[in-house]
């Protein structure tokens, strides 16, 4: 399993895949490969940068500064976190993926899907969703 968007701290698409031919390899038979991830949000970008406010309060204040690399499906993310201690920056890189994407990824190495939800509570995925479940399983 590759909970809370974990494929995307994966540098490259090939990493990508070749962690999806790796949990095949390892998969019992009946096993299944659950992916959690969130759908990227391109709107959320003014010519390529984006700042959104994570979180406000008295004594802290957090705020994530993205620049978006679309052509290869890259973000460089950096977490501000404001207190009275001072300023502390949390850098993160993502390499984000689409889920037809990591259906292709699934189907690169033998699976296929079997079920895309919206979230745990196995709530329909549709258009309108910012997040998935996606469940694979081993083609017979």
């Amino acid at each position: 399993m590759l909970a809370f968007n974990t494929i995307n701290a994966l540098p490259s698409q090939q990493a990508q895949v070749e962690t999806f031919r790796t949990a095949a390899a390892h998969l019992e038979p009946g096993g299944a490969f659950v992916v959690e991830n969130w759908v990227p949000d391109l709107a959320a970008f003014r010519r390529g940068c984006s700042v959104a406010a994570h979180e406000v309060g008295e004594s802290q204040v957090v705020v994530d500064v993205a620049e978006l690399h679309p052509a290869e499906q890259r973000m460089s993310t950096t977490r501000l976190a404001f207190s009275r201690d001072g300023v502390q920056l949390l850098p993160m890189n993502h390499r984000y993926v689409w889920p037809a994407e990591l259906d292709l990824m699934a189907r690169l190495a033998g699976m296929h899907l079997e079920t895309r939800w919206e979230d745990w509570r196995r709530r329909p995925f549709t258009d309108d969703s910012a997040a998935y479940v996606a469940v694979y399983r081993m083609d017979h």
